[in-house]
């Protein structure tokens, strides 16, 4: 599953444990950190290729950049 529904799990957990058990809302709590690692791993990754992209068009346009 990935990072974003984890979170969304955790957090449901965390509502409806405030209306019903309040073991609903431990284990939400205790799913949020890992789902939040999930979701800040797969944001860092998108991050990662789009900047490689623009590092990798740079290096190609510089290839044949005219000296004067």
């Amino acid at each position: 599953m990935s990072g974003l529904g984890l979170f969304v799990i955790a957090a449901s957990l965390i509502v409806y444990g405030y209306f019903n058990s309040h073991y609903f809302q431990i284990g939400g709590l205790l799913l949020l950190p890992i789902s939040l690692y999930f979701a800040i791993y797969g944001y860092l990754g998108i991050f990662a290729n789009r900047f490689s992209q623009v590092i990798a068009k740079a290096d190609e346009s510089a290839k044949h950049r005219d000296i004067f």
